[in-house]
């Protein structure tokens, strides 16, 4: 049930315009505690993997964890400039940056 549940959040996420366009190339940013972190890192990690086998996605999708907060706004912008169709920041403090760097692209697709 856990795993449905965390593939059906990921999925909830996905603006329907980011499924239109073929094989969207979809970014995450995880947060310090990394995708082991028997939380809500770990469920976001899931839904990215399900996400992968199962839509059609760029298998150049790829995942990040943010293990040095100082560097989180350099590693989001990194994914911006149609180098991916969507960026998910997951946890607070990437949200705060989020906020920082969103409006400087009104084109990018960020979902927090």
């Amino acid at each position: 049930m856990k795993n449905y549940l965390s593939a059906f959040c990921f999925l909830s996420l996905l603006p329907i315009s980011a499924l239109a366009n073929s094989e969207p190339k979809i970014c995450m940013v995880l947060d310090k505690a990394g995708k082991d972190d028997h939380s809500f890192n770990q469920e976001a990690y899931s839904g990215f993997q399900k996400a992968i086998k199962s839509l059609p996605v760029s298998k150049n999708s790829k995942v990040v964890e943010a293990k040095d907060e100082n560097n989180l706004n350099q590693t989001i912008r990194s994914f911006v400039n149609g180098k991916c169709s969507i960026i998910f920041a997951v946890g607070i403090n990437n949200a705060d940056v989020i906020k920082q760097v969103a409006p400087q692209f009104p084109e990018q697709k960020f979902v927090v």
